[in-house]
């Protein structure tokens, strides 16, 4: 009997917490792969944007142009680590892998402060690379807006992204 209860005692933990744990993986979200690439891009050249509207900063962006094809081919998860150094209004900041998805944690706001001085913010974005069309070929966007409206200019940026080697480029 004491058997019993210990055995239904144990299967009733593992039906409460098994499920709790598949939960808390998937709303928490895990990304991986076999890292063993690096790509990075940056600019020195000041920017100034005072739109609301979503606009591809050049120069951080991996994303094909009029005089070079500037994807990455890759797979599996990836990482993208943004540093930027702004001064005047707050701004946004999110990544788009393909022209689509907006990739993990979706956007960041950075908030200079109004005295006048650069500061320097940093945020990394997680994403999951598969073939498309055949192709493991993908583009990545920085895009910033000013979301009052206000004049906000980037001095300087960088962007690295740690990523698997694709087999189908």
């Amino acid at each position: 009997m004491r058997k019993l209860a210990v055995m239904l005692g144990i299967a009733a933990v593992a039906a409460v917490a098994l499920p709790l744990a598949v939960l808390a993986a998937a709303s928490s979200g895990r990304e991986g792969g076999a890292l063993d690439r690096q790509v990075a891009a940056w600019r020195t050249a000041p920017v100034t944007r005072s739109s609301a509207d979503w606009s591809t900063i050049e120069n951080l962006s991996f994303v094909p142009t009029a005089w070079r094809a500037n994807t990455i081919c890759m797979e599996d998860g990836f990482s993208v680590s943004l540093t930027v150094t702004l001064e005047g209004a707050p701004a946004y900041f999110r990544l788009l892998m393909d022209g689509g998805p907006v990739l993990a944690p979706l956007g960041v706001r950075f908030d200079p402060e109004a005295d006048g001085r650069l500061h320097t913010f940093s945020a990394t974005f997680v994403g999951h690379a598969s073939m498309f069309e055949g192709s493991d070929l993908h583009g990545l966007e920085v895009q910033w807006r000013s979301p009052g409206g206000r004049p906000v200019t980037l001095t300087r940026g960088a962007a690295n992204v740690l990523y698997q080697q694709g087999g189908a480029c």
